[in-house]
Formats: structure tokens, sequence, C-alpha cells
């Protein structure tokens, strides 16, 4: 089938990208079905682009997105971004409108909503958020969670985890609030911290090998299920705070807030974050692989895929009628096309600024580089005993000439 992904940004490691390439990505394997899928984005970092091409998925600009195809399935994220392609014309089978938050104003749906085949939420807080807001019914939005690929699954985790105390901890955020970076003084002398996201000194792809390294991952979101998956303790909190440990009897209550800290907003210090972190560790330690099992029941990436697709195939097709489209449809559309093109090139331009000030920055460093060692050479020659003589000897001179 001919598969298409419709997300705003494909601009870095964060929530939206890695959920529609995770899917998109099982959908062109092989266990997934060989499909033909493409993505299409409002801006695409050569960065980001390159890792959705690797894994062998299409990756277009949407004013690129040839409309002359008739898609099978299109999974629309970012209402805006389905409201320019159907404006330009395009056509598809089945629609399928996603949404992965309840509150951000992207995840809103568009008002052709009761024409798609079906409607997807990331949570139960989602789900609801959207029934009170905008007076959705909840039987007509589905849930798809945050899933676990099943590379971490397969994973060989071969990384003893220690009794007690947990010596390595990864924090992974790209909002790491102040109490965690400063826990670090709280720890165990022993107990290295290592921090990943946007801001941290290590900025990349979460994979299966760079947490298996890890003792606890502290982090909200889907790198809890990553983490669940390893069979790896797993602490929520970040800038909403968060709940702690993830355990097999929380499990199912923090997943309806998408682990993302908001079912308590539960904020602690520094000091108390340490202690928790290590206080609670052997429980945690030996409920792993006990809550690596529920999870991998509730959360498997091609499980919970299949499952959709085949209520896809069994949905209504997407209908509408383009000669009867309202005025207020009408202007959805161009409200939809004027956000692709004006926030595309906002984005493209914001993008070449922060690469030059990163240059810039870099030529500084440099400069100050060169600037220290001349005063090192300088202070090194006034050292020395030839100068020194030399600035006695003019002194000398001085004195003679003023005389």
């Amino acid at each position: 089938m001919r598969i298409l992904f419709t997300v705003a940004y494909l601009d870095g490691y964060h929530g939206s990208v890695l959920h529609v390439r995770e899917i998109a990505e099982y959908l062109a394997s092989a266990k997934g079905g060989n499909h033909n899928v493409t993505v299409g984005s409002i801006f695409i970092t050569s960065e980001i682009e390159r890792m959705f091409k690797t894994r062998g998925i299409n990756v277009f600009l949407l004013g690129s997105i040839d409309v002359s195809i008739r898609y099978d399935i299109v999974f629309a994220y970012h209402f805006p971004t389905i409201e320019f392609l159907l404006k330009r014309g395009l056509q598809c089978k089945k629609m399928v409108l996603g949404t992965l938050s309840g509150y951000e104003y992207l995840e809103t749906l568009p008002n052709f909503h009761k024409n798609s085949s079906m409607i997807i939420a990331m949570s139960e807080e989602a789900r609801s958020n959207h029934c009170e807001l905008y007076g959705f019914e909840e039987g007509c939005i589905g849930i798809l969670e945050n899933c676990i690929p099943d590379k971490f699954v397969d994973f060989k985790f071969t990384h003893e985890l220690p009794e007690d105390i947990p010596k390595r901890i990864a924090v992974v955020s790209n909002h790491v609030p102040a109490e965690l970076w400063k826990m670090k003084e709280y720890l165990p002398v022993n107990t290295a911290v290592t921090y990943f996201g946007n801001g941290t000194e290590s900025y990349q792809e979460i994979t299966p090998k760079v947490l298996s390294d890890y003792d606890v991952v502290v982090t909200i979101g889907k790198t809890v299920q990553y983490s669940m998956g390893l069979g790896i303790p797993v602490f929520e909190y970040d800038h909403f705070g968060g709940n702690g440990y993830i355990t097999p009897s929380n499990m199912e209550s923090e997943a309806l807030t998408n682990f993302s800290g908001r079912s308590t907003m539960r904020k602690l210090s520094a000091e108390k974050l340490a202690m928790e972190l290590v206080e609670d560790y052997p429980k945690a330690k030996s409920d792993s692989n006990i809550l690596r099992q529920l999870a991998i029941d509730k959360f498997l990436l091609s499980i919970r895929v299949d499952e959709l697709m085949n209520k896809i195939l069994e949905a209504p097709n997407f209908s509408y009628d383009f000669t009867n489209v309202t005025y207020n449809e009408n202007l959805d559309f161009a409200h939809g096309e004027a956000f692709c093109n004006w926030t595309g090139a906002l984005k493209s331009d914001n993008f070449i600024l922060k690469q030059s000030i990163e240059c810039y920055k870099k030529e500084i460093e440099t400069l100050n580089d060169m600037i220290k060692k001349l005063n090192e050479n300088i202070e090194a020659i006034q050292n020395t005993r030839g100068y020194k003589l030399l600035e006695f000897l003019r002194r000398i001179k001085r004195k003679i000439t003023f005389k």
C-alpha cells in the first residue's frame, strides 16, 4: 500500500518526529508489510532526513508531495499540514487524524474530522481534553500510545544492574529543569550522571545501545517505554515534575497522561530527587523484569500497529465533497496553506541563523584561544633573561636621555 504521514516539522529528536518515524519505519519493513511509505513536512533538516531515508522512508517538503498519487492511507498529524495538501488536491482512500497532545494548538483537529476514517489520540489525557474543550464524543477517538519499538525488546541487554545503589544514571530530556541539573551534588560520590537531549552535552537519537549502559533512566514520555522495554528501572521526572519510579502498580495510571509527570505534577528539590533515586532503587530493580513484561504486553509496537492497521482497513473510507466546501472550510484551507508556507520559511531562516551563531561562537572561541596563546608567549618572552636585560638597558637609556 501507499501510505503518507504528515507532520509539521522534522527538525530534531523530539516526540512527534520519533512517533511518526517509528510507525513509518515499521510499516516500511518486511515485518510491517513492505509498504511504500512517505512523510511530508513543512521543514526538514538534513540530519533528520537521513534518519528517515536510511530506514527506507521517503521524505518530502509538503509542496513537493505528488498529489496525483491516490494514497491508500494518510496519517495526518498537525492539522494545517493536511489542509495544505487537500487544498493542493491530495486524494486518499483512508484518512487517519492523529493528535499527540490535548493542549497544544497544533494538535487540534480540522473541521472536516467527521469525514475522516478514524481519529487517534496519544493518551487518555489527550482524548479527554479534546472531548472537554471541543465537544468530541469519547467513542469517536481511539488511542495509540507511544509504543516500544521491537528493537528495544529484541536487544541483548547484558549490563548487570547493581543491587543497592545505581552507579550510572541517564537523564533524557529536551527541557532539563534546574533540580535535575543540581541533584548531582547530592548523589553518592561513585554515582555518575549523563544528560541527553536538547541543551545538554549529548543531543542524539536514543537507541537501545545508548540506554543499555545505565542503571536508571530519568525521563518522561516515550523514553519511559524504551527503558521498560529494556528492563531498566525508569524514574518519571522532568519539567512537569513526576511520580518517581514506574512500578507494576502505577504503570497503567501513569500511562493515562503519557508518563509526562502531569498525573501528580509533583515537584521535588534536587536533594529529595537524589534521595528517592537512591533509596527506592532496590525495589525498582527487583520489579524491573515484571514491569518489562507488562510494558511489552501493552506497548509493543508491532502488535499495536498491526491492530491499528486492521481497524483502519475496516473503517469507513475518507469522504469529502470538494464541490460543496463551506465558506468556513475554505477559510480553514487558506489558513492551513498560509501557516505551512510562512512557518516553513521562518523555520528555515531560524535554522540558518542558529547555524551561523554556532559558527560565530566557534570562531570567537578560536580567536580567544589564539589570544590566550599569544599572551602566554608574550609572558614567556618577558620572563627570559635576554628580555629582562634588554628592559634594564632601556631604563638606563631613558635615564641618560632624560639627563
